[in-house]
């Protein structure tokens, strides 16, 4: 005889009495996603007058079930991050390792060539670019991953690095989570790109500075006579080099009232050497606010006017206007890379738009 299953909403507690040898599956309520609070602030806010000290035990009630309550939350916090966080982010590592794997067959197979070949025709035919240019590890992650470009760019990185570190496989997971994840490699891999370029743009900067200043003396107005006895060496290590400069040490004495000329006695000469000197250039043109192609514009623009006015002997002529040509072609090719940078960021951008679903 089948028996008539009543359904109730209750209130408060109940219990439930079972034959022997009874199955029970309990399930977890519906609308837990939506947890309703209400009944937990049981507590009212009264007027002053009409408290009583009672009502202390209704409030501490209150609190503990409110301090109840937030653990559920707390639990329930717990339960997402092990199910999707940190499952998602083992089941994304587990990916990443697959395809590295995959990654390095391809460059070890006697078919790597054609693999990757068979690889762009089909990028191509999705609207994806590559050319023969185009990193391994790229290419594989753009067949596997398809349009999303950052995310592309995060993972190839990532693997690339990993490669090159010639790790294997079974090594991927723990070594990402061991420098702090995904994105947290690709920033640190541009920070130490952009670290080299800061190193290698500051060079450039001291080269130019000393273009400028060993041309400058041809527009000096200032001399002074010294005797090259006197002038004391320094050296930093035991690598340093003889500056391309000599630095003096002045004493600057009182202005004149009404004089702009300032009187300067010189004390000492110097050969600081080539490190100390790269210091003081660094020094002189740390407040400058031009990028390192407008510094050239700037030099080149003086060192014609120089020639333009007759300051430079004409034996020497020909060697600035050589420099300057080069200095310009530098500046030109910087130009038509940030042109190309900027036509490319366009065009993707423009794809970008083509395929998302609103347009």
């Amino acid at each position: 005889m089948r028996e008539k299953v009543e359904e109730f909403v209750a209130n408060k507690k109940a219990s439930i009495e079972l034959n022997d040898n009874t199955t029970v599956k309990v399930a977890e309520s519906a609308n837990d996603e939506g947890m309703d609070f209400d009944n937990v602030f049981t507590f009212r806010k009264k007027e002053l007058t009409s408290l009583r000290p009672s009502d202390k035990a209704e409030l501490d009630n209150e609190i503990v079930q409110v301090l109840t309550a937030c653990d559920l939350l707390s639990e329930k916090n717990k339960k997402y991050h092990e199910d999707y966080v940190v499952r998602g982010t083992q089941a994304l590592y587990g990916l990443l390792a697959d395809i590295y794997a995959m990654g390095i067959k391809i460059n070890l197979s006697y078919s790597k060539d054609n693999i990757l070949e068979a690889m762009r025709r089909k990028l191509r035919d999705r609207g994806l670019r590559t050319n023969f240019n185009t990193p391994l590890m790229t290419t594989v992650i753009k067949y596997v991953v398809g349009a999303e470009r950052q995310t592309a760019a995060n993972y190839s990185r990532v693997l690339t690095i990993a490669m090159n570190e010639n790790l294997a496989a079974s090594e991927l997971a723990e070594y990402i989570s061991r420098r702090g994840g995904i994105s947290q490699i690709h920033n640190a891999e541009l920070a130490e790109n952009n670290k080299k370029l800061c190193v290698n743009d500051a060079e450039d900067r001291q080269s130019l500075m000393r273009e400028f200043f060993y041309w400058s003396k041809f527009n000096s107005k200032v001399a002074i006579n010294y005797d090259t006895k006197k002038i004391l060496t320094h050296q930093l290590n035991s690598s340093s080099k003889s500056a391309s400069f000599y630095v003096f040490l002045a004493y600057k004495e009182m202005p004149v009232a009404g004089s702009k000329q300032g009187k300067f006695s010189i004390l000492s000469g110097h050969d600081v050497g080539d490190k100390f000197e790269n210091l003081l250039l660094n020094l002189i043109t740390k407040d400058m606010n031009l990028d390192l192609n407008r510094l050239r514009e700037a030099v080149n623009k003086y060192q014609t006017s120089l020639i333009e006015k007759k300051k430079i002997p004409e034996h020497l002529i020909k060697d600035l206007t050589q420099k300057i040509e080069d200095r310009q072609k530098l500046i030109d090719k910087h130009k038509q890379e940030i042109d190309e940078t900027n036509k490319k960021d366009l065009t993707l951008k423009g794809k970008d738009h083509e395929q998302s679903p609103s347009s």
